[in-house]
């Protein structure tokens, strides 16, 4: 996973201009100090996201989103915090110290991205431009797929000549051997000598989620094994985390909420250019359940669409080891939905939209897929002969294995009651309340998908923290403590940490009142955004400005009425206590701690 040191984070924030960000997404109009748009996050007729330039802080008051602008990009793009400061650092020019947790420096990285982005040019130039008898051979197989020139410039595809041409190209451009062999473009031959990992193939650039070179898949021109041959894991590219297309599908998915996931990049170029832009690849592994876990920052629903071959067939039977907890109501408020459509025998997509009577069979089976549950229970049932009863049962025990486990969840009972249907529908007597006790008693079969944790984009996204509720009144002291240096020692008199109801409030108010007496209000916010980053959508919204220029007297009304508030709180609690106490010397002490507690309630 990756780490950046908290100065570089800092830097990162201070060199990156709010106002300038956000105008590159919306349309601001300045109103005194602050800038207004309507939100990007959410449709609104009505200008109710501001920006502070002065705090660098963002806030909608319509849907309480805020914070500052790693948020922003976290929000916007669907990125990690990493992901999300490493952008803003490129854009801004900033280098960074980027370090994956047991993998390479941020610098050997940027060798291995420089190599990948000068091979892509390298292969695109040759597809392109080159006279060599196999780049013409190359240009004829594309276009007779209806990949033409302009396909070839927006997916950067290539050709690879082989031959040390490329090991060539590099070196004259200043590229270091060990970086060529690190970006897994170049590897020493059995004499020692250097020379093209790719070869005689088509080159089809595979980038990140910034839409940086990565990594490559190159397909076999002619006869040959493999066909397809992809860049083994490095430094900047991980196979089995990694999805073709979806730097340039991720917004469309995001718009449609549904991600379709085919088995190759010719589909996924096929299909956007039939208008389904929302389309993605694995890069020659089965679909695993880190791809879910990405698809999920962009999609509610994800369609597995399969070859309909046996091939494709054997990677559906497969998807079933992605239906576990994650998928139930119970995991989360909005799990995502794993859908599947199987195409018809001998049809892969690029062959069905080549044509328009293809392509509208296409959308019409898109129309009718399947919940992965669904097929997958109808897949185990067609293996038996469920006219014969003890075939019944042996299906019965094949097919409970796809709900044990979700049989704690609530859709288990339904998805039971359809499983007893469709034995029905086979003349099976098995009711409803025989699968239930099927379901209970079945075991959950190990995984096979699993595979190594390498970096951030394996582990659950760092999204953007949920939103927190504080007490207004907290929330106003605290916007105080920042805004105001003058009134700090005012507040500070009248209140301490456990005077604050959240445990985050008083986390924050313990650090201010310990290291916050002389510093600049921004960098306070600055060192907030990181360490408590769940209160900068609320305190995005407050008006430091008013805050800034409150009276000492101010601070003191504030510090009384939370101080009040406590004491008041415990007051409450005493008495709910006195009610329950028979014993009369407990009922005098606590009688007595009341009358304490009130003569500290200052009027």
């Amino acid at each position: 996973m990756a780490r950046i040191p908290e100065e570089d984070i800092v830097r990162v924030r201070e060199g990156t201009d709010i106002v300038s960000l956000v105008s590159e997404r919306v349309v601001l109009k300045q109103k005194g100090r602050l800038f207004w748009a309507c939100c990007p996050f959410h449709q609104e007729k009505t200008p109710s996201f501001k920006i502070d330039p002065a705090t660098g802080l963002w806030h909608c008051f319509g849907c309480g989103e805020g914070g500052d602008v790693f948020g922003f990009m976290m929000k916007s793009e669907n990125l990690t915090f990493v992901e999300a400061v490493t952008t803003l650092a490129d854009r801004a020019h900033i280098e960074i110290k980027t370090v994956e947790e047991g993998g390479a420096a941020k610098g050997v990285r940027d060798k291995v991205f420089a190599v990948c982005k000068d091979s892509a040019e390298y292969y695109h130039a040759i597809l392109t431009r080159s006279d060599i008898v196999q780049a013409q051979q190359a240009r004829q197989y594309l276009g007779a797929r209806n990949y033409g020139s302009e396909v070839a410039s927006e997916w950067m595809l290539g050709y690879s000549p082989g031959r040390g041409s490329l090991v060539s190209h590099l070196s004259k451009k200043g590229h270091a051997a060990e970086d060529m062999i690190s970006a897994n473009v170049a590897i020493r031959g059995d004499r020692g000598q250097l020379r093209d990992r790719f070869y005689e193939r088509i080159m089809f650039p595979i980038f990140d989620l910034q839409g940086r070179c990565s990594a490559f898949g190159g397909r076999l021109l002619g006869e040959g094994h493999p066909k397809y041959l992809n860049t083994n894991d490095t430094p900047i590219f991980k196979k089995s985390s990694t999805m073709y297309g979806l730097n340039v599908a991720k917004n469309h998915i995001v718009s449609k909420k549904t991600a379709l996931v085919v088995e190759g990049y010719t589909d996924v170029i096929a299909l956007h250019g039939a208008g389904h832009k929302n389309a993605v690849a694995t890069l020659g592994t089965a679909l695993t359940d880190h791809h879910v876990k990405l698809l999920s920052r962009f999609a509610q629903r994800i369609v597995y669409v399969f070859d309909g071959d046996e091939a494709g067939l054997r990677a559906a039977d497969r998807a079933v080891e992605f239906i576990d907890e994650t998928i139930t109501p119970e995991a989360t408020k909005n799990p995502v939905m794993l859908d599947v459509l199987m195409l018809p025998t001998g049809s892969d997509p690029a062959d069905m939209v080549a044509t328009e009577a293809g392509l509208a069979e296409f959308e019409s089976l898109l129309k009718n897929t399947k919940p992965l549950i669904t097929f997958a229970l109808e897949r185990r049932l067609s293996r038996y002969d469920l006219s014969r009863p003890e075939q019944q049962v042996r299906a019965l025990e094949d097919a409970v294995g796809v709900l044990a486990p979700i049989k704690a969840s609530s859709i288990a009972a339904s998805y039971a009651r359809d499983l007893a249907d469709m034995l029905a529908v086979a003349g099976s007597s098995i009711d409803a309340s025989q699968v239930l006790g099927a379901v209970s008693r079945a075991r959950v079969a190990p995984r096979r998908s699993d595979y190594a944790l390498h970096d951030e984009l394996l582990q659950e996204p760092a999204q953007i923290a949920p939103r927190e509720t504080f007490d207004p009144l907290e929330v106003e002291v605290i916007g105080l403590l920042i805004a105001n240096p003058t009134i700090r020692a005012a507040i500070k008199k009248d209140v301490s940490p456990d005077m604050f109801t959240a445990l985050t409030l008083q986390e924050v108010y313990q650090a201010l009142h310990e290291d916050g007496a002389s510093k600049a209000p921004n960098t306070l916010l600055s060192e907030l955004a990181t360490s408590h980053p769940t209160v900068l959508p609320v305190l995005s919204g407050y008006d430091f400005a008013s805050a800034e220029a409150a009276s000492a007297s101010v601070g003191h009304e504030y510090a009384r009425n939370l101080a009040n508030s406590h004491w008041e709180r415990k007051i409450r609690a005493l008495k709910a206590q006195l009610r329950k106490v028979d014993e009369r010397a407990e009922k005098q002490r606590i009688v007595e701690e009341i009358v304490s507690l009130q003569q500290k309630i200052i009027t």
